[in-house]
Formats: structure tokens, sequence, C-alpha cells
């Protein structure tokens, strides 16, 4: 009898251990400069990725297994963005929503190819990566498509001359869209007349800096700025004060730009990878969500981290279990996934593909261009 009792217990005891097994949470990764001058975007993807992550586990998690995101801070940098991967590695995350700064992960790429750790990253645009079978995926369209829009519009308006005004202290990423932007305006015959930088404290823009473009016979101004020190232009100067067209990315782009620039934007031809008017039903959804729990309006990081995680958790669904080939394999295998406002399209390289839009300003509001 005491033989039976001690089998039931040991019989117990091993299924509770299978069930606790089973029922370990799946763990995810979060890796952005959540520190320092960079940590707004971090912060807002990390809001972003959660949102998409608590939706998943109100519909009963992946499989009966719910999700726990690990949050890491690269603080920017290579060496703190590497060992943050290594420590997800060592946690067990299956996959890693990041980085939200391309130069944090510059140690990492190559190491998380040799150990197979699975990056979906919210904002990589860089092409540096583009074409190389690694275990990076990237759902933001590079600098080169976005370029290659502003480039054709600026030669069908008939511009060929352009000055460019980039900031200072981005400069890293300034020359990044810089470069895109050289290499798409080659075929069209644009040429770059002048380079200028500007530093909004110290060294700001100001007539003289376009007197100067004007001189050397630029046609239009293309700024390659973050949205901080575009308000900064914008808040004295306008293509019509200056005589010239002005040309932007989405990364000049905010709602704050709009709201102190005001009609000082009009005539301002912007491009973006994401619908900055979008009605789409899914993403008006998202925007209220988000609105809800942090009273603000989701800006770009946090959509783009929403869709990665969005992407990893429609993997987990479908792969077979949770290992990164598996999940890699299943990713690649569905191609197409429903982002917030258009189709998110992965080649074999795990390169993605999204519409580029277009926009003007006309009494300080947006525009949508045809394309």
């Amino acid at each position: 009898m005491a033989r039976k009792v001690l089998s039931l217990v040991l019989f117990t005891l091993l299924a509770l251990t299978a069930c606790s097994f089973f029922w370990e949470p799946v763990k995810i990764g979060y890796v952005g400069s959540l520190s320092g001058s960079a940590s707004l975007h971090a912060i807002n993807g990390l809001y972003g990725a959660t949102l998409m992550l608590d939706q998943a586990n109100g519909d009963n998690g992946i499989k009966g297994r719910r999700l726990e995101l690990i949050a890491l801070d690269d603080r920017a940098d290579p060496e703190q963005g590497l060992a943050a991967d290594q420590e997800l590695k060592s946690e067990g995350a299956v996959a890693v929503i990041g980085h939200t700064d391309g130069i944090a992960m510059e140690k990492s790429v190559q190491w998380a190819a040799g150990e197979k750790q699975l990056h979906i990253s919210p904002a990589m645009d860089s092409d540096m990566q583009a074409g190389i079978d690694d275990w990076l995926f990237r759902i933001v369209s590079d600098k080169r498509r976005l370029m290659a829009v502003l480039a054709g519009r600026m030669h069908n308006q008939g511009i060929s001359r352009v000055a460019v005004l980039q900031e200072r202290e981005g400069r890293t990423e300034a020359e990044a869209w810089l470069s895109a932007f050289r290499e798409q305006m080659a075929p069209l015959g644009l040429t770059i007349v002048q380079q200028t930088e500007f530093d909004a404290a110290d060294e700001p823009a100001g007539m003289a800096t376009f007197d100067a473009m004007r001189g050397v016979g630029a046609e239009a101004v293309l700024l390659l700025s973050a949205e901080e020190q575009a308000q900064d232009v914008f808040a004295s100067w306008s293509p019509e004060i200056i005589g010239m067209r002005v040309y932007m990315t989405e990364w000049s782009f905010s709602a704050g730009l709009v709201a102190q620039a005001g009609d000082h934007l009009d005539g301002v031809v912007l491009v973006s990878g994401r619908n900055l008017l979008s009605q789409d039903a899914r993403y008006l959804d998202f925007a209220v969500r988000y609105h809800e729990k942090h009273g603000v309006e989701p800006d770009a990081a946090a959509m783009y981290a929403y869709e990665a995680m969005s992407i990893l958790v429609e993997a987990l669904r479908a792969a077979p279990d949770t290992t990164p080939d598996a999940l890699k394999q299943t990713i690649l295998q569905i191609g197409t996934f429903r982002g917030l406002q258009s189709e998110i399209v992965f080649d074999g390289y795990g390169d993605a593909s999204r519409p580029v839009c277009s926009f003007s300003f006309d009494a300080g509001a947006l525009v949508p261009l045809p394309e």
C-alpha cells in the first residue's frame, strides 16, 4: 500500500513538473536606447511593443503560454547593445524586438547570426544589412526607397540643383540619408551644389545661409534633421521666405512640428514610410488604445514596434515550436503580414517592402500627393 502511495506521489510530482515546464512564459527581448537623447523614440517603441504583447496575452497567449517582455537599455552604444543581446540569450528569450538604434546594433548583427538570435527591428532603415541571409528582419522601408521617391518628385518639379541643410548633432543619421539620396539622384540628373550644417543652439540656419544657397544656383533645399531641429528651422523660415522649394523626410516630421510651424510649412514636400493621414481601421484602433493608455498619439517608433511584435506573435502561433530556426523559417514562409496601415512583405533575406507616401503642406496641414 505504501509503495502505491509513493508511486502516486511521484506521478503527481512528475505531472506537475511537466505542466510547470509547459506553462513557462515565452520570453521576448526588447532592446532600445532607453536612456539618453534618443530615449523618447525607444520608450515609445517599448509602449507599442507592450501594447501588442498585452493584446496577445489577453487572447490566451501563445498556445496557452503567456508572453513575458524583458526590456534592456543599449544606451545607443555598440558594446552595450551586444551585452544586452547576450544577456537576453542567457535569459532564454526566443527573439528580440530591436534595436531602435542602428549604431547600437553594429556588433550584435554578426554575433546574432552566429548564435541564431532572431531580431525583428522596428527602426533599422539602413541598407547595410540588405540582401544578406542573416537573423535580422527589418520592417521599415530602407532609406533608398524613400529617397528614390523624393528625388523623383524633385525631378518632376523641374529641380536639378539642390542644396543640403543638415543638422550637426545628428550628423551620422543625416549622412546616411544623404548617401541614399546621392545614390538615387544621379540617374535623374540632380546635383548637390552646396552642403551646409547647422546647430539650432550655436549656429542656427539664417537668411545668410539661404542667400548663399541661392547664390550658387540652388533651386531647392533638402532638409536632413530630426523633428526638434526642423521645428527651429521652420519657426522662422518657410519656402516662400527663403525663395526655394523645401523637401524633407519623415525623420523631420512630428505633430509638434505642425503645431509650432503652422503655415510656415506650406509648400514643403515630405516623404514617409508610413501614411501620416491613415484612416485604416486597424491603425485607428491601435491609435485609440495607445492614447487611452499613454495619453499621447503614437509616433512612428510606437507603430513600428507594435507591428514588429505582431509579426513575432503570428509566427509564434504558426511555428511548430519556439526555437529561433522555426520562427525564422515561419516568418519567411508566411512572407506577407498585415501591418497597421499596409501589408509588410518580406523577401528571402528578411527585408520588408511597404508603400512610400508623399505629402505637401497647405495652410499648415498635411495634404497627400498622388503617386
